[in-house]
């Protein structure tokens, strides 16, 4: 059986759309007629088919702009298509990078008793588990340093802690990580979350967006290339994981 199935995906952007408060500017902009608008579209995605069997780890890989990311939310039913079918089998989570979940005028702390909220996770669970899971990345001590005030290898153990609570959580049989391995760290803290993620998705249906070649030919069964709106499969026999 398939998680995911697309069929014939498109999706375009409006080109040169007024920054900021984008819906708001193209209204006034229209209805006082004070800049021209320019409505013509960029494809994103054109025409694009993907079917992945339940239970395999899939990697994606492609320039900036190339889609991406604009694929996952579309699976994650963030965004709509312009057209074509997406049947998802299961339930799904989606999760875009580590930097993106913290705030960094919060607390190590508040931070780990925030996000999790915004995903329908309950206080309590949230508050039982923090404590634990901050010493485990080695962040115990800084609970109530602002997060601005971390290094860069501090907020990447942050966000991994948050992100890592998260997916074991919810437990969901669909999983969406878009860079959710970058962010640095030192070695041993690579290791570690590696091997923490690999224990988690194990069984689950993945779906991996990264700039790192090494890193999907190491962890999928099948890995992507996405460029002018489509993908490419690019396979390879030296995986780890199948």
């Amino acid at each position: 059986m398939n998680a995911i199935e697309i069929e014939n995906l498109n999706k375009s952007f409006l080109r040169n759309l007024p920054q900021g408060m984008r819906c708001f500017n193209l209204i006034y902009c229209l209805l006082r007629n004070s800049q021209k608008i320019n409505t013509s579209k960029v494809p994103v995605l054109v025409d694009l088919n993907l079917s992945i069997e339940a239970g395999k780890i899939i990697g994606i890989k492609g320039p900036n702009g190339s889609g991406k990311s604009t694929l996952l939310r579309i699976i994650s039913g963030i965004y709509s298509s312009d057209s074509g079918k997406v049947k998802i089998n299961g339930t799904i989570l989606y999760i875009s990078g580590y930097s993106i979940l913290i705030n960094k005028g919060m607390t190590v702390l508040d931070n780990f008793l925030y996000v999790p909220l915004m995903y329908g996770i309950s206080d309590r669970s949230i508050r039982e588990s923090s404590l634990p899971i901050l010493e485990e990345v080695g962040l115990s001590e800084y609970l109530d340093r602002k997060t601005f005030t971390l290094s860069d290898g501090q907020r990447a153990r942050l966000g991994f802690a948050i992100s890592f609570f998260i997916i074991k959580s919810k437990n969901p049989e669909i999983l969406i990580l878009d860079e959710v391995f970058a962010g640095g760290g030192d070695d041993d803290f690579k290791k570690y979350s590696i091997a923490k993620i690999r224990q988690i998705i194990k069984g689950k249906t993945v779906l991996i967006v990264s700039h790192d070649r090494n890193l999907l030919e190491r962890e999928c069964s099948i890995f992507y290339k996405m460029n002018n709106g489509t993908l490419e499969p690019i396979h390879f026999s030296n995986n780890k994981l199948k």
